[in-house]
């Protein structure tokens, strides 16, 4: 099992931080898919940090994509109409970054 590295996690919200900044900024080109951005984070650091990492950051990108990609004056309806989005990025970001993961070691 290979040793805990705290420095993987701290990139990896690094990086979702910065998915979540450039979502934001190119809302009106993602926002037919506003979970794109975060998905190629998550693969990209499950890639480089491993499944713990790669998990990290697809549970932190999907819930910071619903708290700061949907505008605050929406009403409760718009963050429930996300939410099945939600629920799909969450499945193929956690099986993808543990797939991810299984192909690098081999």
């Amino acid at each position: 099992m290979p040793a805990f590295r705290p420095e993987q996690y701290v990139m990896a919200a690094f990086s979702v931080a910065l998915a979540l900044i450039i979502s934001r900024l190119l809302w009106t080109l993602v926002s037919a898919a506003p979970f794109i951005i975060l998905l190629g984070t998550t693969f990209l650091n499950a890639r480089r940090g491993g499944v713990g990492p790669g998990m990290f950051s697809a549970v932190l990108g999907g819930f910071g994509a619903l708290f700061i990609l949907v505008p605050a004056g929406d009403s409760p309806e718009a963050v429930t109409n996300r939410l099945p989005g939600l629920i799909v990025f969450l499945i193929i970001a956690l099986v993808g970054s543990w797939l991810e993961q299984k192909r690098v070691t081999n």
